[in-house]
């Protein structure tokens, strides 16, 4: 049942996020250190022309590398971000831990109003079983002439309050398993309806990100 209810799913999923916003958080409070590089070619001369034929002939070539870093002293605003990370991840598996608690209540719930109404249904089976029979019973005095017609209309009625009894037992059982069903977040597939789930796009590359005016290959 409980691989089955979105609301676990969700509360997976927002664990999940919270775990990344953790790491986030943790990232920030390290050191950094960054690589810089860069190279460039031209040319120069007093004519126009020089210089372009300048930059074709690599005349002047040029190359650079830096390393630059930080290191954070206090760093008091990413400490608090990790505390509120922190408490993010423990306030979502909280939700989860509670979630799965509600619905194990409601499926012992449904499942208990199944077996209630299941009683109820043979109870009141048994209930018109017996009216029927005291209605036959009747039907034959009424021939020997001991009971009267009215008292045949009274076990009548009895009989007919004994039916619509044991019709509402069936509809509550049929509704109390409707709900152990949802419960159990099995009703579409008692129904008889698949699902499927698209499936997921692929991340778009780094070439096509800096390119998106060019049309992409086909995919093979």
């Amino acid at each position: 049942a409980l691989e089955n209810r979105p609301e676990l799913r969700n509360a997976e999923l927002a664990i999940a996020s919270a775990e990344i916003g953790l790491k986030e958080a943790r990232n920030a409070m390290l050191p950094q250190v960054d690589l810089q590089g860069s190279v460039s070619r031209g040319g120069r001369d007093h004519k126009p022309r020089e210089v372009f034929y300048g930059i074709r002939d690599r005349n002047d070539h040029t190359w650079s590398v830096g390393l630059s870093g930080s290191l954070p002293i206090r760093n008091r605003a990413a400490r608090g971000s990790y505390q509120v990370a922190e408490i993010g991840v423990e306030e979502a598996e909280l939700r989860r831990a509670q979630t799965t608690a509600d619905i194990e209540l409601q499926v012992m719930l449904a499942a208990r109003s199944v077996d209630t109404n299941q009683f109820l249904v043979e109870a009141n089976r048994q209930t018109r079983l017996v009216q029927e029979t005291n209605l036959q019973a009747e039907e034959r005095r009424l021939t020997l002439g001991l009971t009267t017609n009215f008292q045949i209309l009274e076990v009548e009625e009895d009989l007919t309050t004994a039916e619509v009894a044991e019709l509402n037992a069936m509809i509550e059982l049929e509704k109390a398993l409707v709900d152990l069903a949802y419960a159990e977040g099995a009703i579409l597939e008692r129904l008889g309806i698949e699902v499927t789930q698209p499936e997921p796009r692929k991340p778009v590359n780094y070439f096509r990100s800096v390119t998106p005016f060019v049309n992409p290959r086909p995919e093979k």
